[in-house]
């Protein structure tokens, strides 16, 4: 909705004013090419508000490349699904590219877990949300190489008390893309297991405070992680 208001105005202001046109010039993944700057850091609502504003109005101009606002009124019966569609919209104006579909063994995540701990809800990060984990780090220069590629992914946390665990999983389209993924995500501070498995490109990272698990409770934890179920490109079934 932003992107369009965006593309609206520019179409409404580009003949008088043409700097308007400027607007949308720095999407997410030229921000984070950009030099760093010590007086206006890289945040997640900053990189929000680009996302939302410039990516989501390139997103439009590139719908109205096929039909006009035609297309632009037609994809609101049929929304994205992925920040990743946004941020490449090949993705969804070409051969759709849907999200891999995860499925967790929840029943068997909470019997891993150690005693007193409760799963919570499960969420998604997409390619922006891995972008801003990585900016979020301080690894700008990581960010944007480790979530091209990105096929889906799945979050879930857990908590005892003030104490709290996330296992997240991810896919990815080719060997090369979570490779990159494996080698930047490593360098997260708070990263107690990671895993990559080659079979299909996947990823399973469990992050929290140093101690919390033993390193038998980590391959325990995992192991119950790994009897996930995905469908790759699901869209092909």
């Amino acid at each position: 909705i932003e992107g369009q208001a965006v593309q609206v105005m520019i179409d409404a202001l580009v003949d008088e004013q043409p700097h308007v046109a400027f607007m949308t010039k720095y999407g997410v993944g030229d921000m984070l090419g950009l030099p760093a700057n010590p007086d206006k850091p890289l945040t997640w609502s900053r990189l929000q508000r680009v996302f939302f504003y410039s990516d989501g109005a390139r997103f439009v101009q590139k719908l109205k490349e096929v039909d006009g606002y035609k297309a632009v009124d037609k994809a609101f019966g049929d929304l994205p699904v992925s920040s990743e569609q946004i941020l490449h919209s090949d993705k969804y104006i070409a051969e759709r590219d849907l999200p891999d579909e995860i499925g967790l063994d929840l029943v068997g995540i909470a019997d891993a877990l150690p005693e007193g701990w409760e799963l919570g809800e499960q969420d998604t990060w997409g390619e922006m949300g891995t972008i801003v984990e990585f900016v979020d780090a301080g690894l700008v220069d990581k960010a944007l190489a480790a979530s091209d590629g990105w096929g889906g992914d799945v979050v879930l946390t857990a908590s005892k008390g003030e104490a709290k665990v996330s296992i997240w999983v991810s896919t990815w389209d080719t060997a090369k893309d979570a490779g990159e993924f494996d080698e930047a995500v490593k360098l997260l501070p708070d990263v107690l297991l990671s895993q990559k498995f080659d079979e299909r490109p996947q990823q399973i990272v469990i992050r929290g405070e140093p101690g919390l698990f033993s390193k038998d409770q980590l391959k325990w934890l995992l192991d119950a992680t790994r009897q996930n179920k995905i469908v790759y490109d699901p869209e092909k079934r």
